[in-house]
């Protein structure tokens, strides 16, 4: 299966942001996990390796932890996982790609005029906008969890 195309994009929130990457940035952006520098192929099939179904959209700046794709999935599953443990253990953060671009434009409607930290700061998430906001990615994105789009609007 192969990707659509997706648009570029970087949304900031206070000290967070999560970047897309353009379709002509998706192959350099599997330096690190899909291969090495060398070219060397890095997916394995155990539990905890890199998968080659899966292919990095982005990341979110502050563990740099990648957001990805599932591709043997007919929607494209988005997942995050955290870096540097020795082994990748998938979260899904949405039920699609579509999805995943539905629940950032939420996130970036809240974000207008927070998107550094001293904005946010001086012009801070009320409660109820918070949970409105996460209610809708809830529906939208289709997932249980929802710990990644909470740490995104925590104060």
């Amino acid at each position: 299966m192969t990707l659509p195309d997706i648009l570029p994009k970087s949304v900031s929130l206070g000290y967070s942001t999560i970047h897309v990457y353009g379709p002509t940035q998706i192959e350099g952006a599997q330096l690190g996990y899909a291969y090495d520098l060398e070219g060397n192929w890095l997916a394995g099939q155990a539990d905890g390796d890199w998968q080659a179904t899966w292919t990095v959209i982005g990341y979110e700046n502050l563990c740099g932890d990648p957001i990805f794709v599932d591709r043997q999935t007919d929607s494209l599953a988005v997942y995050t996982a955290t870096h540097g443990t020795g082994s990748w253990k998938p979260v899904m953060i949405a039920a699609s790609l579509q999805d995943f671009e539905e629940a950032l434009k939420i996130i970036e409607e809240v974000a207008k005029g927070r998107e550094t930290p001293v904005s946010l700061e001086h012009n801070p998430i009320s409660s109820d906008e918070r949970e409105n906001a996460l209610t809708e990615i809830r529906k939208i994105t289709q997932v249980s969890e929802i710990e990644f789009w909470e740490s995104l609007l925590e104060k």
